[in-house]
């Protein structure tokens, strides 16, 4: 039998991240914009105020820990296994550290508040995606909230996402996610779309579009399979998950 050589291991890219362009390196104001976006998109699950500990997954250049920093949080921090990312985030003076995830998780005995993981759990395996999670509600406190967005595998689109990265390994949908926060533990799970944003007249615009497209993505499914599906079709969905006890 012919033996094919192991493929090219991707860890080594995220040396280059920003570099190779698979990343957008980050200045103020898309750190600003960023912020706005996911307060709006993610409201009522985020915390306020200095009380509450926060851990960002996967940071990036630490957009979430900028939002969250808006919002009067103080004791937070963030970890990612990108080096150029990791300086990104301590030029704009926030607190992310390079390290794997799963391994800072295993390696840590502090509870949060909230954890966030946003676009990181398409970077994983599945069995990886399994360990972070179950790692995320063990080190949640009683009634601690986890927050992640990924990759939408129900919307006609998600193939720019999931295959637009070379690093993306996953996609998922609202069920298929459904089960895999119950298997670790999770519940009150709430998805939502990632949609447009309305902050002006043409955002506005498109928020309005969209809800017409989402309503034809769902005419499309029901005439195909009789039913219409999650109701949600953006390139990635959000969700929250309450830690059960």
């Amino acid at each position: 039998m012919r033996q094919f050589p192991p493929e090219p291991e991707t860890d080594s890219m995220y040396d280059r991240y920003i570099e190779s362009g698979q990343y957008p390196r980050p200045n103020p104001a898309t750190y600003a914009a960023w912020s706005s976006a996911a307060k709006w998109r993610m409201r009522d699950w985020l915390p306020r105020g200095s009380a509450h500990r926060c851990l960002d997954l996967g940071s990036g250049g630490g957009q979430a820990l900028y939002m969250l920093r808006e919002l009067g949080c103080e004791d937070i921090k963030g970890v990612d296994v990108s080096a150029e990312c990791v300086h990104c985030a301590q030029m704009m003076n926030l607190p992310v550290y390079q390290a794997d995830a799963i391994e800072w998780l295993s390696n840590s005995s502090e509870r949060f508040d909230l954890i966030l993981a946003v676009d990181l759990l398409e970077h994983l395996t599945n069995n990886a995606v399994m360990s972070l999670l179950r790692e995320a509600q063990k080190h949640l406190t009683d009634d601690g909230v986890f927050i992640g967005q990924t990759v939408n595998g129900e919307s006609p689109m998600f193939g720019q996402i999931r295959y637009g990265d070379f690093t993306h390994t996953n996609a998922f949908t609202q069920k298929s996610l459904s089960a895999l926060l119950k298997q670790a533990g999770f519940t009150e799970t709430r998805f939502r779309p990632v949609e447009p944003y309305p902050h002006g007249l043409i955002s506005a615009a498109r928020a309005l579009a969209w809800k017409v497209l989402a309503g034809g993505v769902k005419a499309w499914n029901f005439i195909e399979t009789g039913g219409t599906g999650s109701g949600i079709f953006t390139r990635n969905l959000i969700f929250a998950a309450r830690k059960r006890e």
